[in-house]
C-alpha cells in the first residue's frame, strides 16, 4: 500500500540526492523569465525501496508556470532510498526547487 505524502514514517536515514546537481537541471520557463516570475516549488517524490522515483507530486507551488520545469529537474535526479534499521524504506520526501532570476 501506498503511503500518504503526509503520514510519518520513521527512518534512521532520509533519501539522499544531490540538491546542487538537481538545481543545476532546472530550466527556467521562457514565459516565467520574460515575466519576472521567480519563486519556489515543493515537490513530493515517493521514493522506493530501491531508490527509483514512483511517484511524483506538487506539493506547494508560488506560481504554476515553474511546476513543469520543477517536475522535470526531480525526475531526471538519482536517489538512494531511505534506511531504517539498515533496511531501505519507501517514503515519501519533500524537495524545495527555487526559480531565482539573476
Amino acid at each position: 500500500e501506498e503511503p500518504s505524502i503526509d503520514d510519518f514514517i520513521a527512518v534512521e536515514v532520509e533519501p539522499r540526492f544531490d540538491l546542487e546537481a538537481l538545481q543545476r537541471r532546472v530550466q527556467y520557463p521562457p514565459i516565467a523569465r520574460s515575466s519576472g516570475i521567480e519563486g519556489q516549488v515543493t515537490v513530493g517524490v515517493l521514493v522506493g525501496k530501491t531508490g527509483a522515483i514512483e511517484k511524483i507530486k506538487i506539493f506547494d507551488s508560488d506560481n504554476e508556470v515553474l511546476n513543469k520545469a520543477a517536475e522535470k529537474a526531480v525526475s531526471e535526479t538519482t536517489f538512494a532510498p531511505a534506511l531504517q534499521n539498515g533496511n531501505p524504506v519507501r517514503t515519501w520526501v519533500r524537495i524545495p526547487v527555487k526559480f531565482r532570476l539573476r
